[in-house]
């Protein structure tokens, strides 16, 4: 199985890498395949998953941050006043669970680093890819602020072209970067190992 890796910078794809599964290291391919197979059977997160090698922790979905769960939380109440606040809860274990299947980071001293998939069954719509793209660029406030709709769909419009230039990639992972230390590398073993799983 040949994959994709890719590293997006200001919403462009700024490089591709074909990572052949059959010619990586094994060991931490196998370490990677057994943390996959415990995050999968409901550890929250693996510390330290190869013998031996750099101290991090492993866990899969998006890396928690607390202001955003407040933000969306706020944001679907302005716009639902009167929902019951379960729907809320059942649309958020839907979105965690999805991105548990599709993304895992590493977490080291306070640094995190996010991984995100592209399956096979990925689609050019799939919003998590989307938002992906989107949130690699620098925040813009004025620009939103300032732009017609017609320039902000323009802008949206670039960010579907680079998901679809993506999903054509596919299978994949979006890796924060090119860098080839120790974990950045058993990263990109553990993303392979996902996507293996999913074949």
């Amino acid at each position: 199985m040949i994959v994709t890796k890719i590293i997006i910078q200001a919403g462009r794809l700024d490089s591709r890498q074909a990572l052949h599964a059959r010619d990586m290291n094994p060991q931490p391919l196998r370490a990677a395949q057994d943390t996959l197979a415990a995050l999968r059977e409901g550890v929250p997160s693996v510390s330290n998953p190869v013998p031996g090698g750099p101290e991090m922790t492993v866990a899969l979905g998006l890396p928690p941050d607390e202001y955003v769960k407040r933000w969306l939380r706020e944001i679907w109440q302005e716009h639902h006043p009167n929902a019951d606040p379960s729907e809320y809860e059942a649309i958020r274990r839907q979105v965690d669970e999805h991105h548990r299947r599709t993304g895992s980071y590493i977490a080291y001293r306070g640094a995190t680093e996010g991984y995100t998939l592209v399956p096979l069954d990925c689609s050019e719509e799939d919003a998590g890819l989307y938002g992906t793209v989107a949130g690699s660029c620098p925040t813009d406030l004025t620009f939103w602020e300032q732009a017609s709709e017609q320039e902000q769909e323009m802008h949206c419009q670039e960010h579907y072209a680079v998901a679809r230039e993506i999903v054509a990639l596919k299978p994949a992972f979006i890796a924060p970067s090119q860098r080839t230390a120790p974990r950045s590398l058993f990263g990109d073993h553990f993303a392979v190992a996902m996507l293996l799983s999913t074949t």
